[in-house]
């Protein structure tokens, strides 16, 4: 298959290549390292319901649907809003985590993002002294007035 699959061609000799077009309810793509014309659903039927299959530079990957994806938010010392929608308001001084996932089956990626908070030297009050987010083999903390370089 050359020029996305629209033209097909043997080997000879001579080199023959003729027009092509894939047959319905399939998609000219790499798979296994082939292009070619394959079944629409690359990804076999390996997606989870809040994913679609999307070819990349290595094949076929299940990836999260954006119109699928619930926001979760920080404000404030220290407020945090949930997927769900629920409000929290930390008063301790744990090390809460806000988000995360183990990655589980099907290439999705582990992260973490926790906050730490301090109580107040002024008053009973907390507040928020370092997030961290750990991501792809890399922890990114972030310092409460720390100033960046």
């Amino acid at each position: 298959m050359l020029q996305n699959c629209t033209l097909n061609c043997t080997c000879g000799p001579p080199v023959v290549c003729k027009p092509y077009a894939c047959p319905s309810e399939h998609i000219c793509a790499v798979k296994d390292g082939v292009m070619g014309c394959h079944d629409s659903d690359l990804c076999e039927g390996k997606c989870g319901i809040h994913e679609h299959c999307a070819q990349t530079a290595k094949g076929p990957v299940c990836q999260a649907s954006i119109a699928d994806l619930d926001l979760c938010w920080a404000w404030g010392d220290p407020h945090f809003r949930s997927f769900t929608g629920s409000n929290f308001h930390f008063d301790g001084t744990c090390t809460y985590m806000l988000a995360g996932s183990s990655g589980g089956k099907q290439d999705l990626t582990a992260f973490t993002i926790t906050e730490k908070s301090k109580r107040s030297h002024s008053s009973r009050a907390t507040s928020v002294q370092v997030v961290t987010v750990i991501a792809y083999g890399y922890t990114l903390s972030m310092h409460r007035q720390e100033k960046g370089a």
